[in-house]
């Protein structure tokens, strides 16, 4: 007892405790170094200080894997006193390999078709694999990919894919072939970085030329893309609050048998919050293409490759055009038909507000256009729509009915576009 009525404390360090053997328990198809080299890296090694909080960076690391149905790191019974404790990783797999079969509607692509199978974890590696097949009257996609945790050390996850694409943009049917390399948690949030290296074969028709038809045109893209995206949304398929914005920069450069060379860069946000007695959305998404070693002479957006220019118009970008077919007679529509720009501005605003049940009412205004080069804009080519709306919520996301109006119609134009679709707008 200290004067005064106080209390005093004599406080000794106790024996230094430290792991001792790392058990594994429980793996049927997954092999024991993927699980070992989790635990390694969160510090849960032989000699290395008992930590709790390395014990939950263990467990963590290992749910990631999405291989594991429950993982648990304990002190093996009968340890508990001792300055040395072994620790065992009890872990219970989980089911690894999945189907997939999705049958879907939209008013461009008529019924869609999605086929796939996936393995999460290939020779128990921890690899993941899926071959998947998306079929539908504009576009026809096989592709084949690879996901690994960890790959090459890095502290990220890496993406290998190789594809086959047969789509239509602008009334122009393109064959895209290539592979790309992604490497970047896409599932991180609000922070997403990541990092994408592509190379890409495409056939294309020759545009606007009668001389030329059935002529087919190839081109060869190889290019890096780093980007950043940032994302609050509440729900990804189907927000109303919170912000996603994102920006990239596409650099093409001339390497194995690729020639093309640009500088492509793209930015937008959508903000979406509550509105009187709903919900609104506004979203702005500004593009750019500049052209390396141009040809004096060319329209800047005829120094790119068709498949890599801007394109507006349709349910996801401005409803009351056709899909595609927003330009500026001149630079991006010639002869009649779009042929996509090197600059783009788009503006959305949305307001939705429930009626009955899983049905909700929109109203919006879609502003924006698509011009041959940067220095081509003017605010005076940009084209207005209005319209209005009814959508049904699903757990997958919305399914829309919409119509909108040209409040700037030209004589020659149609009054609007009814399009039936799928999923948010933008």
């Amino acid at each position: 007892m200290e004067p005064g009525g106080g209390r005093a404390f004599r406080v000794e360090p106790g024996s230094f405790v430290s792991v001792g053997e790392v058990i594994i328990a429980g793996l049927v198809r997954t092999r024991e170094p993927v699980v070992a080299g989790v635990v390694e890296r969160a510090g849960v090694t032989p000699g290395a200080p008992l930590s709790r909080r390395r014990l939950i960076a263990a467990q963590r690391g290992l749910f990631e894997l999405g291989l594991f149905r429950s993982v648990a790191l304990v002190q093996m019974p009968g340890h508990e006193s001792r300055s040395v404790r072994n620790i065992v990783v009890r872990l219970d797999e989980g089911e690894q390999r999945s189907v997939l079969v999705g049958i879907g509607y939209g008013e461009v692509d008529a019924a869609r078709l999605t086929l796939g199978w996936s393995h999460l974890n290939l020779l128990g590696r921890a690899w993941g694999f899926a071959a998947e097949a998306s079929l539908s009257q504009s576009r026809q996609q096989y592709s084949l990919s690879l996901r690994h945790r960890r790959p090459l050390g890095l502290p990220v996850p890496g993406y290998l894919a190789v594809y086959r694409t047969t789509e239509i943009v602008a009334d122009r049917e393109l064959l895209r072939r290539g592979l790309w390399v992604d490497f970047g948690d896409r599932l991180r949030r609000p922070l997403r970085p990541w990092f994408r290296y592509d190379y890409e074969i495409v056939d294309q028709e020759v545009p606007i030329d009668p001389a030329s038809a059935g002529t087919v045109e190839e081109s060869r893209v190889a290019s890096i893309t780093p980007s950043l995206e940032w994302d609050t949304r509440n729900n990804l398929l189907a927000p109303d609050r919170g912000l996603f914005a994102s920006a990239s920069l596409q650099y093409a450069f001339p390497v194995f048998l690729a020639d093309e060379h640009f500088l492509k860069v793209q930015a937008g946000a959508t903000a979406y919050g509550p509105l009187w007695h709903g919900f609104g959305a506004a979203g702005l998404h500004l593009g750019f293409i500049t052209p390396f070693d141009s040809a004096p002479g060319l329209a800047e957006n005829l120094q790119i490759p068709f498949a890599y220019r801007f394109f507006a118009g349709g349910r996801n970008s401005h409803r009351a055009f056709d899909t595609d077919s927003l330009g500026v007679p001149g630079q991006t529509i010639l002869g009649g038909s779009p042929i996509g720009g090197n600059a783009l501005v788009l503006l959305n605003l949305e307001y939705r507000r429930h009626v009955a049940g899983d049905f909700w009412a929109t109203a919006f205004v879609d502003a924006g256009n698509v011009w041959g080069s940067p220095s081509q804009v003017e605010l005076g080519d940009i084209r207005w729509g209005a319209g209005l709306g009814l959508q049904y919520r699903t757990p997958a996301g919305p399914l829309r009915a919409e119509y909108a109006w040209k409040l700037d119609r030209a004589p020659d134009e149609g009054q609007g576009q009814f399009f039936i679709s799928f999923g948010v707008a933008f």
